[in-house]
Order: structure tokens, then sequence, then C-alpha cells
């Protein structure tokens, strides 16, 4: 449940809230980016204690907990950190429990054998020590946790390394599931600003102790905060409590002195010590009370199906609890997402930019929070985390655990919007019921859907359904969309709570970041492909400008950005994407997408009726007004080049160079041992214009690539003792090196300075795969008779290594990556176990000891 419930009020008058006024007549102020006229803070917050370090002493004491069957003893104490994990299948890589002497223990859920093991969570460190063993001492054990060093020297002003005490103030904090945008005000601390009120004016904020990051001793022992108004010589306390973890709203009514410059200072006392007096103020914004505050909520369910809708025509009803937004609002059907899974979508639909230029966009929400707005992100999906940076530029950011209740949902998305009635608002609330595992309440469990089958229990997740064999069963098929229109009927049945609260000034946004696949090309989930069945989803915009109805048109979540701001009549950032759907209208012109989570790269664009999309060197063309199940490719038996419009379009789309060349790419691991790295260096005539590394937004292989001169290139194979490979007076080269430890496949782009047709018959590649205990070389080149482009699925030329792995050169069609560009991130150490959770990962999927390619670990003598 949100920790924000019920906003306190101080101030004079009736129940202390100022008389509202018009929009027209208000204005904002946020102490966030005001400059300050005095800071104060203390350099050491420590209160005497020794600086943290990343070896934690286990000294709380040991509390016995129960024997095991087999005689083990377990022992708990509270946690010293603060995890961000959801699931502990495994430690944090880095962390660590070891005896004092530094030897680590391994790492066991659910009890020890014959060894001592440890596992912890978000509250406890639990020891399983063999039977007979004496009980454990307050010296004996350590956690070593370098991530918790680091956050905790961000707390404290002479750790943080910030440049200046405003900067160090100036932060963001993780408060349980919630992070939160604010001031940090180690007691005892004073901040001051210079402001103007303005008319009906209410300082707004959330306040409590941030809990260290690392917990030695006792902790705070109180911590007060104080505001004050100076004015005119006279300083009156506006705002006086003690503060504690649990975070509150508070509202202070500073209408009596509208219209003035005062100065507003805040103040935090220690108690009897300072130690861990880690005052925070959340938002603190000096807004007008208005009458007609305004709304915009964007209703997210994630893995929603556009055609699993009744509001669109689906044939059960589904969303009956908010079909009558068909006479409301406009409807796009021929929607489509950027990508086929949650992070990429969610970065578009807020910046209004392809997925790859986030780090390089301005966020609606900070555009929105610029002009005022309260802005809220209530999360449910992992994607969605502070792991993944999408806590970015919110005021308040909730991770609502892994598989949230629609209903809770609605609970946290409703008690957002109490605690800031009378401002503008800009809430995004996701739903995650749509997504594995299907988790309706039994009031909707058997509303489409009958008994389990025997393959299947209620609870089934992803591994699940692939072991009972769905893929070949239509009855279990059938059972599995049966659950996933329960769980679309559950959230929409609370997605009307939200919309009640809702008035005719506000902005309604509601859609998916994709869809979901039901084997309709094979596969099931997402995550993988690029058909319609992902990419197509639902978006409903109703507002003042938006006329009810069906619109036809291709749009994009890219449109969502600059719709909102037309609609608020706020100017648009020239950068943008996408276009805005302000009156029902649409802009015709190429939408580009791709970005898988997992399997190869893959590209597409669509243009009028037609999509065409290229993975591993083959191209598709669908018409999708003849064949919108696209399940005629046009060019199946095509011996011509019909792919370059279309690979001009996605340029287009992308602003990035789509360009034709080779395609560089090893097969998964398959040895028992761990694997070894793999070099490989291709030269080509007349030079390379450009090498890239394809991207893999899960980590499963590390890989670089890099253009070496003629001279250098002749060194290296050399080097590698490689022989028979001429290096043609006129070549250049690319090193291609891929990682050892990984056992994923990686592919590797590089691009000739020649047209294709004419440097392809010249392409040598050598390849390496071992290390100094040794390893196996090979050669290959580009066949005399290959066409450069084609229907063909087998690469151009194969080097297998001893039946563990083979490295495979093929022709390649990917956007070259540019400068403004960044390649998604899918993993994070403290989100993997939540990644396995729902499948998306392995749990052992990667060793990153591995390090890249060096002649000098080669053997001498060639195997």
């Amino acid at each position: 449940m949100i920790s924000v419930l019920v906003a306190t009020w101080l101030g004079c008058g009736g129940d202390g809230r100022p008389s509202a006024i018009s929009s027209s007549e208000a204005r904002s102020v946020d102490l966030r980016t005001l400059p300050m006229t005095a800071l104060s803070i203390p350099q050491d917050s420590l209160g005497g204690r020794p600086d943290p370090a990343r070896r934690i002493p286990l000294d709380r004491g040991w509390t016995f907990e129960k024997k095991h069957r087999s005689g083990a003893l377990e022992y708990r104490q509270p946690v010293p950190i603060r995890p961000r994990g959801l699931f502990f299948f495994r430690a944090t890589p880095g962390v660590e429990l070891t005896t004092a002497d530094g030897a680590a223990l391994p790492y066991r859920i659910g009890g020890a054998g014959e060894e001592a093991a440890w596992s912890y969570d978000r509250e406890q460190v639990r020891l399983f020590l063999p039977a007979g063993s004496p009980e454990p001492g307050p010296d004996e054990y350590v956690l070593d946790s370098p991530l918790a060093l680091t956050r905790e020297g961000r707390l404290h002003r002479r750790l943080s390394g910030a440049e200046s005490d405003a900067e160090f103030v100036r932060t963001r904090i993780a408060e349980g599931i919630a992070s939160r945008d604010g001031l940090l005000l180690p007691a005892p601390a004073t901040a001051t600003w210079q402001v103007e009120l303005p008319p009906a004016a209410e300082l707004s904020f959330d306040a409590g102790l941030v809990l260290p990051e690392i917990a030695i001793g006792e902790g705070s022992d109180g911590v007060g905060l104080a505001i004050s108004i100076t004015a005119d010589g006279a300083t009156e306390t506006v705002f006086e409590e003690p503060l504690s973890p649990k975070f509150g709203s508070r509202r202070v009514n500073l209408a009596r002195w509208a219209g003035r410059t005062v100065s507003l200072t805040m103040t935090t006392t220690p108690g009897a010590s300072p130690a861990d007096d880690l005052a925070f103020v959340a938002a603190p914004v000096i807004a007008s009370r208005v009458q007609d505050s305004r709304k915009v909520v964007f209703v997210f369910i994630d893995t929603l199906r556009v055609d699993h809708l009744s509001l669109f025509g689906y044939e059960r009803d589904t969303s009956a609890a908010i079909d009558h937004l068909a006479g409301e609002a406009s409807l796009f059907t021929n929607a489509r997402s950027v990508a086929p899974w949650t992070l990429p979508s969610a970065q578009s639909t807020l910046t209004g930019r392809y997925p790859d230029r986030w780090h390089a966009s301005t966020t609606l929400q900070r555009m929105l929070g610029d002009d005022g707005y309260a802005t809220g992100f209530i999360a449910g999906n992992v994607y969605l985390t502070q792991n993944f940076g999408m806590e970015r530029d919110w005021d308040y950011h909730q991770e609502d655990g892994l598989f949230p209740s629609a209903e809770s949902t609605t609970d946290d998305a409703l008690a957002f919007l109490d605690a800031h009635d009378g401002h503008d608002v800009f809430l995004q609330v996701h739903y995650m019921s749509a997504h594995l595992p299907y988790t309706e309440p039994m009031s909707y469990r058997y509303r489409y859907a009958g008994a389990a089958p025997d393959e299947l229990a209620d609870g089934f997740e992803l591994a699940d359904v692939r072991k009972a064999g769905a893929a070949s069963n239509p009855e279990l098929q059938q059972y599995i969309r049966d659950r996933y229109d329960n769980n679309i009927r559950y959230a929409t049945d609370q997605v009307q709570r939200v919309l009640e609260r809702l008035d005719d000034n506000d902005i309604l946004v509601l859609y998916a970041d994709h869809g979901e696949e039901f084997w309709e090309h094979k596969g099931y989930e997402h995550g993988h492909t690029l058909f319609d069945e992902l990419l197509r989803v639902p978006l409903v915009i109703r507002a003042e400008g938006m006329p009810a109805g069906r619109f036809d048109q291709k749009t994009s979540l890219l449109d969502v950005v600059p719709t909102v701001l037309d609609l608020l009549g706020k100017p648009l950032p020239a950068n943008l994407e996408g276009r805005s759907l302000k009156g029902g209208a649409g802009v015709e012109r190429p939408l580009g997408f791709g970005w898988p989570l997992y399997g190869p790269e893959r590209w597409g664009v669509v243009t009028g009726d037609d999509k065409w999309t290229a993975t591993e060197g083959r191209e598709a063309w669908f018409d999708l007004a003849e064949d919108p199940e696209e399940r005629k490719n046009k060019l199946a038996r095509s011996q011509e080049d019909l792919g370059a419009p279309f690979r001009q379009k996605l340029g287009e789309a992308l602003e990035r160079t789509v360009d034709v060349g080779f395609r560089m790419s090893n097969t998964a691991w398959k040895g028992g041992r761990r694997a070894p790295p793999l070099w490989a260096l291709c030269t080509v005539p007349g030079g390379v214009a450009a090498t890239w590394v394809g991207d893999d937004p899960l980590d499963n292989m590390h890989a670089t690539a890099r253009r070496v001169s003629h001279t250098e290139a002749v060194g290296l194979l050399a080097d590698y003792q490689i022989t028979g490979h001429e290096v043609a007076e006129d070549a250049t080269a690319v090193e291609l090196c891929w990682y050892g430890g990984y056992p994923g496949p990686r592919e590797l782009y590089f691009v000739p300075e020649r047209p294709l047709s004419e440097s392809a018959p010249g392409v040598i590649c050598s390849a390496y795969q071992g290390d100094a205990a040794g390893g196996t070389r090979g050669t290959m080149r580009v066949p005399a008779d290959r066409k450069v482009l084609g229907p063909s699925r087998a690469p151009l030329a194969t080097l297998r290594f001893d039946g563990e792995r083979s490295l495979n050169m093929q022709y390649g069609i990917a956007p070259a990556p540019t400068a403004e560009t960044e390649a998604l991130d899918g993993r994070d150490p403290e989100a993997d176990a939540m990644l396995s959770k729902l499948g998306y990962v392995d749990k052992d999927v990667t060793d990153k000891r591995g390090r890249p390619c060096e002649p000098s670990k080669v053997p001498l003598d060639p195997k």
C-alpha cells in the first residue's frame, strides 16, 4: 500500500486549506530548483561513528530459529543492508557472507548440509550450521556488500563525492518500495529560500527519515523538521513535527502571505545524537490551490492485446466496465508499440522518441513537473523499477511488488490522487494482471475459463506452459487464453475505479506496452518476435479536443507525448519522433520498431499497408491489407533485392543509417566446462566503413568489435598463429571478440566501404577459440557464387569448434548506432532473481569473469 495515504493539513481557518482559485491565476514554485539563499548542513552525519565499510560485522545477536530434519541449525538476525530485490534465490553479485578471517560461505536456500551456509532477504540474514555446531558468536561472521557501501556513502556529505552542499542536498532516495525526489537535510541543517508566494499558496511535501543503507548502531534517536516564514522582519513557524521512517504527505497553508516575497526556512533538529538523522523532504512545491485542477492519468495495462478487448470489438465482454469509453474517447485501432517488451515501450511512451534515445530525451514527467504538476508512477513490473532507471524524473515512484493485484494498484493510485487534491497531477498507473502468471481473484477465476487441465496447475508460469506441451495442444492453448481473458476483465473492472475520479477537464490515456503471442506464429508469450499480435496495442485518449470514435490510421506509442502536450497547449520539442493525434488526426509516416528482449536482433517498419522486417540477414514483406495475419512473405521466393525501399524507410523512421553488411555470430556454448574466449579477424578489400556490436539486452554474451589497420591485421594473424590468411594490400580489417565465461550468442556487424557485391568475394575471416591451455583455429571465405541478398537462411560460411560452438558468417541488415543512441540494458544484479521468476533469464546465465581475447593468452604451438 502506498505510504502517502492522507494529507496532513496545517494552516488557519476551516479545514486548513486555502480558498481555491481558477487555474488562469495559479502559479507554482518548486523549492528543489529554486536557488537557496542560505544552506547549512553537517559535513559528518555519522555522529562520531567510524566510516562505513563494505565488510559489515554481524553483531546484532543471532536468534535460534529451528532445527532442520537434516540436523542443521538455523539462526537469524536482522539484515544490516537494504537490498532492492524481491526474490533471493541467490545473493546479489558481490554480496558475500564470510567468516571473520575472510572465508566465504556458500549461498543456499532452505537449509544446510554438512557445511555452513547462508541466505538473506529484505529483513533477515539466515545462517545454517551443521548439526552439533556451537552457537555463533557476535564476532564470527561478516557481510560483505560493496553496493551497500556505495549507497551509504551517498547519504553523508563528506563521503558523497558531491561538488557542493546544494548538489548533495538535491537528490533522490529509496524508501521501502518507493523512490522519492527531493531534499536530503541531515540534522542539524538549515535551508532558506527567497520566494514570492503565489495566490492561494500551499506548500506540499512528503517528509520522513531515510533509513541508512548500512545499519550500524542504534540508528536515529529522533529528528524534528520545522518550517518558518519570515516577512517584514517577523518570523513565524508554520510547521513543526518529529519525523519517522514512515513518510507522509503534508500541506501547509501559506495563503496569508500570497503575493509577498518572503524567506522560507526549513530546519532539521537532531536528538541527543546526530547519527543517522537523515531527514528527507520530498517534492517540496509551493502551488496555488485551484478549483479546476487538471489530472493527466496514464492507465498502462501490461501485455494487453487490442483484439482481446470488447472495447475494440472482441466477442467476450472482457472490458465491460470501461466499454463506455467507445462513446467518450478516441480509440486508435491501428496503434503499435516500438518493441515487443516492456522497457523500451515504456521509455518511448514517456519521451515520444525511440528507446535508444531514452538517455538523451526529456521525459513527459519532467516537462509537466517543471510546470508544477505533481508526478507519480505506480509500477508493477520489474522493468519499470529503479533498477532500470524508470524512477527517472518522477516526484514519486512506487514499485508495487512483482505481481500486484489490480485492486491494490488502484487503491494506491487513488491515494496518490487524494494526496494531491486541488493541484495539477500527472499519474501513471500500471497494471500487471494480464501478464503471466495469471493471478486473478477467485471471483474471476471461472468467468471465461473452466477447471485447470491435468497438464497445467492453476498457478502456472512460463516454464510450466512449455513443459505441458501447449505448443501442440489446442485445448490447452484455449485454456490459457481463457485465463488471460479472466485477468483482462479483472484489470479493467479496477481501471473503472480510476476513471470515476476523472472529469471533463482531465486527460486519460489508456494503453499497453505490447501484446501476447498465443501460437499464431508457433510462439507463446512475448519479447522475441515482431508480429502484430505483439506490436499492435490498444490506445485510447479521452480529453477535450479528442473526438469520440474509432480511428484506423496507423499510429504509435511515440505519439502519446506530443498528443498530451498539444492537448495542454504546450510547445512540442523539435526532436520528437512522435506526432500529435489531437482531433483524432494521424500523420502517415514510416513507423519503425525492433529491440526484442531475447534472440537475435529484429528490425522492421510499417509504411502504408506494407510491413517489412529483417533478422539474421533475412527479410520479410507482408501486405497487411491482404494478409493481416502475416502468413505470406512476399520476399520468400524472390531473388531480387526488393527490400531496399523498406530499408530506406526504416532509416528515415529511426534517423539511423540502415546498412547491409556482414553479420558474425557465435552459437550458444554447449560444452560442460566454462565457455572459452572466441577471437576473429576479418579482412575486407577496400576497407571497413563501420563495425559495431549488436544489441543483447540480457547480456548473455559480452563482445567487442573494432577496426584495425592493414599492418595491425597482419600482426594479429601472426600473434594467433593463423596461416593461409593473406591480407590484400587494399584491405583493412575488423577484430571481433566474444568474451570467455558467457554461454550465449552475440551478433557483431561490419560494413565494407565498397558495395557489398564488389567486396564480398574477397572477405576472409579467421578465428581462434581457446586460451593459454589450448584452442582451435580456422579460416573461412565468402563463396564466390553466393548472391548478396536472398531468401536463404544458410550462413555464407561456418567454422565449427569441437562440436561445442560454431561461428557463422552471414549477410546482415541492421541500423548502425550513432553518438546519440544507446543499447538497451535488460539486466541488473539485484533484479536477476525477479527476471528469473518471470522466465526472462536463466538463474545461472552469466559468468562475468570472462576477459577479452588477448594474443598473450594463446599457446605457442598451434593445436
